[in-house]
């Protein structure tokens, strides 16, 4: 059986230097992104990023990372997110 993917972080800042915190739910709102992030409204709208891509980093440079410290909004785990526009695996 495969594996499905899942959003393992929501994460969030009201000012764009501000670190991202995982705040754990959110609302996405069409042409706008996630409602109460610094981004929000701009190009850069909503990004994803691999947990396994951050775990990776751990092993190989021994950073210390979860979901939110590379700005992401939505963390994700698993398969299935390889075709999801604007996802880096």
């Amino acid at each position: 059986m495969k594996e499905s993917g899942k959003v393992v972080g929501v994460c969030m800042s009201q000012r764009r230097t501000d670190p991202k915190k995982n705040i754990g739910k959110g609302i996405l709102q069409k042409g706008l992104g996630l409602i109460g992030d610094s981004h929000a409204g701009t190009e850069n709208e909503v990004s994803l990023l691999a947990i396994e891509s951050i775990r990776r980093l751990w092993r190989e440079s021994a950073i210390s990372a979860g979901p939110g410290c590379f700005a992401e909004n939505i963390t994700t785990e698993g398969d299935g997110w390889e075709d999801v526009p604007g996802h880096f695996p």
